[in-house]
């Protein structure tokens, strides 16, 4: 009894690879975006689960860095991607194309040792580039755990993980897309990138916010602080626009908002202004006051790390 071409699984990833990088290297870099995941269905725990024990997230990523391991950009990029970005969107794929039976009878199948022996098959192929299935460096399978693999691929659940890819979902490859691309923005020096956020600071009416950033330049020798304001027009369209940025990292930058049309902006002591201005220049018009932080005032909004920070002066 033989495994058949659906086990010869490196193929498949590979084409998934050049698939990714093929979009990266056809368009030029974009600003940031939001991911596509994130107008997915949340991934549910099972599918997730079944992600993990695939090991799905970490052969695509295996793949796709090694289908770009001439660009020393993208390379670059890949090496700091967070397998588990990857994981959340092969998880929303799995929802959009499996049923909530079929991802349970997959997650029983690789949760049995046919099923685990065949995920270290897949994995071995595709990092090691080994076409053989039964390679001798790679698990072999026995007999009855053949016929187990043969049995699970006839289903839907097994034609779905094993031949139509549910991680080759276009999705997928775009979540890949999406970081790269904002990666070697960074890396050219086209966008910053952003190490935190503070918590935003509504007014009453809760119709704007306030909040500041702290972001990294390709090329420049600190770290700046931005001041964002940002609210909703009277036809309920968002407008903002950042009013202020200072030379360094400074999360003590407070905001007391006077009343809908003014904001104050408490700035740490001798902070090195780069640019600010007094007023807004839409709807709704607002005037924006900057003073020195007083030992009185109330504590600065926290500024929240970005976990997907990506520090251009590093390797």
């Amino acid at each position: 009894m033989t495994l058949g071409k659906g086990w010869a699984v490196g193929g498949t990833f590979v084409l998934l690879a050049l698939a990714a990088v093929s979009e990266v290297s056809a368009q030029s870099p974009a600003p940031a975006a939001s991911q596509w995941s994130a107008a997915w269905p949340k991934p549910s725990e099972s599918a997730l689960n079944l992600v993990q024990l695939m090991r799905e997230d970490e052969t695509v990523l295996i793949a796709v860095r090694q289908g770009v391991a001439k660009d020393k950009a993208k390379t670059r990029c890949l090496a700091r991607m967070p397998q588990a970005s990857l994981a959340s969107a092969i998880g929303s794929a799995i929802m959009l194309q499996m049923s909530a039976e079929e991802i349970d009878e997959a997650v029983r199948f690789y949760q049995s040792e046919a099923g685990r022996k065949a995920t270290e098959i897949k994995l071995g192929q595709v990092r090691d580039g080994i076409e053989d299935p039964f390679d001798p460096r790679l698990p072999q399978l026995s007999l009855p755990e053949m016929q187990a693999v043969a049995e699970f691929g006839k289903g839907s659940a097994g034609r779905k993980v094993m031949q139509k890819k549910v991680s080759a979902h276009v999705g997928v490859r775009a979540e890949v897309y999406d970081y790269v691309t904002r990666c070697e923005a960074v890396i050219a020096g086209d966008s910053p990138s952003r190490f935190c956020e503070s918590e935003p600071v509504f007014v009453p009416g809760r119709a704007c916010t306030a909040a500041y950033y702290v972001t990294q330049r390709a090329g420049e020798k600190s770290r700046h602080t931005n001041v964002h304001v940002l609210c909703q027009t009277p036809l309920g369209v968002p407008s903002g626009s950042f009013i202020a940025e200072f030379e360094g990292q400074h999360e003590t930058i407070g905001f007391i908002w006077r009343d809908e049309s003014t904001l104050e902006v408490l700035l740490p002591p001798g902070v090195k202004t780069l640019r600010k201005q007094a007023e807004s220049y839409g709807s709704p018009k607002q005037r924006f006051l900057y003073r020195d932080r007083k030992a009185t005032d109330a504590p600065a909004a926290a500024c929240v790390r970005n976990p997907e920070f990506f520090d251009p002066a590093k390797d």
